[in-house]
């Protein structure tokens, strides 16, 4: 009881001294641009990039190191 109700105190002093004066100003628009943005980004460059060129950079490095 005692950790649940500190937890509840301190997520809702948070979320009032901040969320309040700063969520009703921009936060809420800026969070929604940059989803759509940040997901088709990192969708096509974690497949392509990540992808392959982790292994061969793996292996060139430690190739010419042994």
């Amino acid at each position: 009881m005692l950790d649940s109700e500190t937890i509840v105190k301190e997520l809702l002093g948070q979320i009032r001294l901040a969320p309040l004066p700063e969520g009703q100003q921009g936060p809420p628009p800026m969070p929604i641009e940059e989803r759509p943005e940040q997901q088709a980004g990192q969708r096509p460059a974690l497949g392509q990039g990540d992808g392959p060129p982790q292994p061969p950079r793996m292996e060139a490095p430690q190739g010419q190191q042994g």
